[in-house]
């Protein structure tokens, strides 16, 4: 393979990256000073490690992970290796002069393995997950072999991360194979490369969807705890500003607006915001707090809830018929899931372990065909695992 260039500078690989490191720092949140000890470093150095303002030497990232985790493993180290290698490569002008599929196979291999010795004798020998057209196992083949290696997602993570990395940086190939080759030797490239089209927005669009959600993440730590997360799908681009005026109007009628908005994915259409309660509905909730045993009787308080209750359903039934025309949809805001698909309709009030399980698969929300069977299986392992103490408490409006 040829050197190959950066293309995904609107992306921010290496804050992906430090996205995905500060997780296993939350599973097991060390002191920062300690940590800096253990490394023989400035305490400032470990700290822009987990915000992508540095980006540690592959000496300092093993020994990072042995300070958080003492039990990771050799084959964990050199797929976060690969991982930093790769977001480094795409993050840069530099050209990487390595073969990306052939390095994510040699990381991959000794999971293949170990899960061959476990098997059954009858079912004993060694095989490779099935590769598809970039030489790659897909990625959901891959999440779900990981899945039984590893209970904990933040193990999984440098194998996924590092799978879209590799895949970046074959498209990027490609693309600067495309340019390089004049005449006949390009046209016959573009043919081959035809095939490939698929698979590159498939990897270029899985980054983005990461990027944008580990931006909305970003900004909720920056926001009140009382902020809630709202993605909306639809698989019609077109449909776009109907719907987001219907949502818009909901929010409204709920005392809530948008305190923060990503950029739109397009293609289909996704997007990631934040909301929150406006002023005067925090100061009407505060006030109610107080008086609620006084005017309850007086001023027919009941009714007036009925009043809003009918308010909000209609509001929410002005969302729905904006997804008349829209073939799949997504809306998720806090406890609140709405996925369209099919021709059915499905309505449904999540669990804190179920939103956490979002949270931590944002792609997720891009495919109303699978969401609820994966958030199914994504939630089981998560209730399996420590994981599940302490879970996030703010998610709780819909």
């Amino acid at each position: 393979m040829s050197g190959t260039r950066s293309g995904l500078g609107r992306v921010h690989p290496l804050h992906a990256f430090a996205f995905e490191l500060s997780k296993v720092w939350e599973e097991a949140p060390a002191p920062y000073e300690r940590l800096a000890d253990r490394l023989e470093i400035p305490q400032q150095r470990v700290e822009d490690f987990f915000d992508g303002s540095a980006t540690p030497s592959p000496v300092e990232l093993a020994l990072l992970l042995y300070a958080l985790h003492p039990y990771v493993t050799i084959p964990e180290i050199a797929a976060w290796q690969t991982c930093l290698k790769f977001a480094q490569a795409l993050a840069t002008a530099t050209r990487y002069d390595g073969d990306p599929i052939k390095e994510f196979l040699q990381i991959l291999r000794p999971l293949e393995e170990e899960d061959a010795r476990k098997r059954p004798p009858v079912l004993s020998g060694f095989t490779r997950l099935p590769h598809e057209w970039s030489g790659l196992p897909t990625h959901a083949l891959l999440s779900r072999f990981l899945s039984t290696v590893f209970t904990e997602e933040w193990r999984r993570a440098p194998w996924m991360r590092a799978h879209s990395f590799a895949r970046e940086l074959q498209a990027a190939d490609a693309r600067e194979r495309e340019v390089d080759d004049p005449g006949n030797t390009a046209r016959s490239w573009a043919t081959e490369l035809g095939s490939f089209q698929p698979g590159m927005r498939a990897a270029q669009s899985e980054i983005a969807y990461s990027d944008e959600a580990m931006k909305q993440q970003q900004a909720a730590q920056q926001l009140p705890p009382s902020t809630t997360p709202l993605t909306i799908f639809i698989s019609d681009e077109r449909k776009h500003a109907t719907v987001e005026s219907a949502v818009s109007e909901w929010l409204d009628v709920q005392g809530r607006e948008i305190a923060y908005e990503g950029t739109p994915i397009l293609g289909s259409w996704w997007k990631t915001l934040l909301t929150r309660l406006k002023k005067e509905a925090e100061d009407h909730l505060d006030d109610g707090i107080s008086l609620t045993g006084r005017v309850a009787g007086l001023y027919g308080l009941d009714t007036r809830q009925a009043e809003v209750n009918q308010k909000e359903a209609e509001a929410f039934a002005k969302v729905m018929e904006a997804l008349a025309d829209v073939d799949s949809a997504i809306i998720h805001h806090g406890t609140l899931l709405v996925v369209k698909h099919a021709g059915t309709v499905v309505r449904r009030e999540l669990s804190q372990l179920e939103v956490e399980a979002l949270r931590r698969n944002p792609i997720l929300t891009t495919r109303p065909d699978i969401i609820l069977t994966e958030l199914q299986r994504h939630t089981q392992e998560l209730a399996t695992t420590d994981e599940a103490r302490a879970l996030p408490s703010q998610h709780n409006v819909g």
